[in-house]
């Protein structure tokens, strides 16, 4: 019998080699390929120093890299701790301060992937499956994701039941027959939905269990037969390997109580928290193990199976997140000024809403706490609303009288006028989905709209009006106003463009509005401008003497002439969206230099040739040939947004023999400006907790 994870790969690459394993719709790794690439990247860790029991910080973007990476640690031993690129920075240092790995793990990927749950992961993998990473821009249109379904014969997804209520409003089918539901509880009208619309040959599976338990611990299947007529949604019974028990405040067996969980999958505690620790992970009197206090309130069936009934503490479930309300409470304590706090959850037609209620001596400026805690926490854990109050209440028995707060008070509406219809749509679906009137020289978090709404917004503006509005814009720190002025901006470009260029423009792959978007954000940074420009891909070879400039002239115009990427510019519409432009007719001349010189060629020759470029113009990418006293050489320099590191080598390769030309020097590796800062700080909060700790 095989115990080992990467024993069973091994088994599955032997006997099955060219069976899909990992797949994003694009890339795809056979199980052989994906043997070979933990076997590679474990050797690699190894070398580095990485040993059994270490913890490696893994801060990198959802992608199959990243699922490899995780693989690949857990073979030698090691265990992860995933960081989450869209933290703000102090929440970063925190996590990597106190998880005291001495390693880390990063790449230079720019497109974003849907996050798939670890249980889904290893589900598949130690199965034998094909896994599926599900991409933000499938995501936010249902109907894509329908579609990719079905094209890829996608036998089993896993949703949560706030993104399957959207289905079930956006989607007509439903392909795959198998349905895990996580991450939140199950709602027994949203189960009867599902089977109404989508039919009995359907199979829903509400998957249970916290991140201590390593995600799923019971479960419960449904089908067309048990969904109706419930008056709760059951969590079913403990998956195997799992010891699921209810027991009261006295740690005795009870019909309802807390939920306990043990099994070989309970996690040995929380690195250097040995306080929480105890509390958490406990002994239970005449059992054998140690339980998971989960803060889960269940109630014991007559046929043995657990109801889900809600938090024993203030950690919650919002809209998929798991939020701890002490957290937000002792963040927003840390503002000057305040004196006490309380968090409350309440909820609208469409989703949670969080509140915060603040106690203070003077009047808080809330738009400067709202950007405050932007910086502290993660934006699902940012209160929808703020309401500064006298006092807080407290009833007899000394315990926090919550029925005393005031209802939260809605942002102030402002006056819309001379608005063309477009802006109008967008403001009266923006207001119907927040339930109030919208200040337009306010941002969109700070009137109370969160994730979820952002993505509610957008596909009703796409359903209802034919508008692009991808949620993310939602989400950033620009007012209403912005938002919308710069989409009548972009309609306007996109007539002029399309009077100029019609049957030219093209939309660009994300990864290279991705690129484009990021370094239009580093510009003014501090560090930004260096010897190098920080979005180029730089590259300097030295020519071996047989080899002929003519010839290599030759190799360059048809490489050119072969591939539309190096005669493409860019024409930024508004909003982070961009369309490409092919330029047929640009001259070899702008692509190609001869420089023959005296000068020795040391960074500052290169730095004058070395130049930003303008993305609206082409070409984007220029090519030297360099004759000096000592040697020869080539110098190629594109924009990252036409090449990602490895198709500019393989463009490279196409250009030189391998048998011709040899590296002799490449500059700094260049890479994301925002991503290397990001990097930056991980390595010094590493080195920080390393010089402080014992």
């Amino acid at each position: 019998m095989q115990n080992l994870f990467h024993e069973r790969i091994s088994s599955i690459a032997q006997a099955y080699p060219d069976k899909l394993a990992l797949s994003d719709g694009v890339n795809n790794y056979s199980y052989s390929q994906l043997n070979k690439k933990i076997m590679q990247i474990a050797c690699g860790l190894t070398k580095a120093g990485v040993n059994i029991n270490d913890g490696v910080i893994i801060y990198m973007q959802r992608s199959l890299d990243y699922i490899i990476c995780q693989l690949a640690i857990l073979y030698i031993g090691a265990y992860f701790i995933p960081v989450n690129t869209a933290f703000p920075e102090q929440r970063i240092n925190l996590i990597v301060g106190n998880s005291h790995a001495g390693f880390a793990v990063f790449d230079h990927s720019t497109e974003k992937t849907f996050d798939v749950s670890i249980g889904m992961i290893y589900c598949s993998i130690l199965a034998g499956k094909s896994l599926f990473l599900i991409k933000d821009h499938l995501k936010a249109n249902p109907r894509e994701l329908t579609l990719f379904l079905k094209k890829n014969k996608i036998d089993l997804i896993d949703l949560t039941p706030t993104y399957l209520r959207f289905m079930c409003i956006e989607s007509d089918d439903f392909a795959p027959k198998f349905l895990f539901s996580v991450g939140e509880a199950l709602s027994v009208n949203l189960l009867e939905d599902f089977f109404k619309k989508y039919g009995p040959e359907k199979i829903l599976i509400d998957m249970y269990g916290p991140t201590e338990a390593c995600i799923f611990a019971t479960s419960k299947k449904y089908d067309h037969n048990n969904a109706f007529g419930l008056s709760r949604v059951s969590i079913g019974r403990a998956l195997k390997g799992y010891e699921v028990i209810i027991l009261d405040d006295e740690f005795k067996p009870a019909r309802e109580g807390q939920i306990f969980i043990a099994g070989r999958a309970i996690a040995q505690g929380y690195v250097g928290r040995p306080d929480l620790t105890a509390e958490s992970f406990v002994k239970i009197p005449d059992r054998e193990g140690i339980f998971y206090a989960s803060g889960d309130y269940g109630f014991l069936t007559d046929d043995g199976e657990i109801e889900y009934l809600g938090r024993k503490d203030d950690q919650l479930k919002i809209n998929g997140y798991r939020v701890e309300t002490k957290d937000i409470e002792s963040n927003i304590l840390k503002y000057p000024g305040i004196d006490d706090v309380h968090i409350k959850v309440t909820s609208d037609l469409v989703n949670d809403r969080i509140v915060a209620y603040l106690v203070s001596k003077e009047e808080i400026d809330i738009k400067a706490l709202h950007s405050f805690l932007l910086k502290q926490l993660p934006i699902y854990m940012i209160p929808n609303y703020f309401m500064q109050v006298d006092r807080f209440y407290y009833n007899i028995n000394g315990k926090f009288d919550e029925a005393k707060l005031p209802d939260y008070e809605l942002p102030i509406c402002t006056e819309i006028s001379n608005n063309q219809s477009a802006e109008e749509t967008i403001v009266n679906i923006i207001e119907s989905t927040l339930l109030h009137k919208i200040n337009l020289q306010e941002t969109f978090l700070f009137q109370g709209g969160n994730s979820l709404d952002a993505f509610t917004i957008s596909l009703r503006l796409q359903r209802e009006a034919g508008i692009d509005l991808p949620p993310n814009l939602f989400l950033s720190n620009n007012p209403l106003a912005d938002i919308i002025s710069n989409y009548s901006l972009t309609l306007a470009d996109e007539r002029e463009a399309g009077a100029s260029i019609s049957g030219h423009m093209v939309q660009p792959p994300s990864f290279q509005e991705m690129t484009l978007n990021l370094e239009r954000n580093a510009q003014g940074l501090e560090g930004f401008e260096d010897v190098y420009p920080q979005y180029n891909l730089i590259k300097l070879v030295r020519i071996k003497p047989n080899i002929e400039r003519s010839k290599l002239e030759l190799n360059l115009r048809n490489l050119i002439a072969k591939h539309q990427v190096f005669r493409l510019s860019f024409l930024p519409q508004g909003l982070g969206k961009y369309i490409y432009v092919e330029n047929k007719n640009e001259p070899f001349e702008s692509y190609y230099k001869y420089i023959k010189t005296d000068e020795t060629l040391n960074r500052d020759f290169v730095a004058k040739l070395v130049k930003n470029f303008r993305i609206d113009s082409c070409p984007l990418i220029n090519f030297y040939f360099i004759e000096t006293v000592e040697s020869t050489y080539l110098l190629i320099n594109a924009h990252h947004a036409l090449f990602d590191y490895y198709s500019f080598v393989v463009m490279l390769e196409k250009l030189l023999s391998a048998d011709s030309s040899s590296c002799l020097q490449e500059l700094e590796p260049v890479e994301d400006y925002l991503e290397f800062l990001a990097k930056r700080r991980i390595e010094e909060a590493m080195q920080a907790g390393f010089w402080k700790s014992d």
